[in-house]
């Protein structure tokens, strides 16, 4: 089952059962939360009442991603979500408005206007969302998004990630049957994703802090 199986299955199976119901797949539970009202529940009381799956750290530790809010616990999750915190307050979010309506009229220019073009609405949304996270947490300037948080190898790594992580948390198998498996290049093309997403985020983050201390040294330059 690839992603858009998956996704597809998923929005199926929430009109069939409702709020909340539970996947068995081989050994493995999950619990699927298909209301909006339900799931700001589940968010707001975490993460004392509500965690992850393990197995979802152990599917990301494999591929080299570290400590973040997407597999943090617990107490370690509050204390990275209370640093977060802050760039989300009204005047950090009015910032940076000009650039979400600035992205928001580039994706409407890439939809056809003419009523019968059929596009990939996922696809588009996806590169969307990408695009403005890449220019507001990084810093990425709009003629730099060409290099690699703009085109469709980003949306291939993502691919990537989601057919590891379905394969990985849902079959559980054990480390020595999991890498000789059908399903191992999963997490060989997962984790060469991870090293691209890492080294454009370090690449635009040095960029950044280069561009602040020429600003700060022409700051000095102009006082004195």
């Amino acid at each position: 089952m690839g992603p858009a199986d998956f996704l597809t299955s998923l929005s199926k199976w929430n009109k069939k059962h409702g709020a909340y119901y539970d996947i068995f797949m081989l050994w493995s539970r999950m619990r699927v939360i298909g209301d909006p009202k339900l799931g700001r529940e589940v968010m707001a009381k975490r993460p004392k009442i509500f965690r992850r799956g393990r197995r979802m750290q152990v599917s990301f530790n494999y591929i080299g991603v570290g400590c973040s809010l997407t597999v943090a616990e617990g107490a370690e999750w509050a204390h990275l979500r209370r640093l977060a915190a802050p760039q989300f307050s009204k005047m950090n979010l009015r910032s940076v408005f000009p650039i979400l309506l600035e992205e928001t009229q580039l994706l409407a220019d890439r939809i056809p206007g003419d009523g019968t073009t059929v596009v990939q609405a996922d696809r588009l949304f996806t590169q969307y969302t990408a695009r403005t996270i890449g220019r507001i947490s990084l810093g990425i300037k709009l003629a730099d998004m060409d290099e690699y948080f703009g085109t469709d190898l980003l949306l291939e790594d993502l691919d990537s990630f989601v057919a590891y992580l379905i394969e990985h948390l849902f079959y559980a198998l054990p480390d020595w049957t999991w890498k000789y498996s059908s399903s191992y290049p999963l997490e060989i093309a997962a984790r060469q994703a991870n090293q691209r997403i890492e080294h454009a985020c370090v690449k635009h983050i040095k960029a950044v802090r280069e561009r602040m201390k020429v600003a700060e040294a022409t700051q000095d330059t102009q006082s004195h």
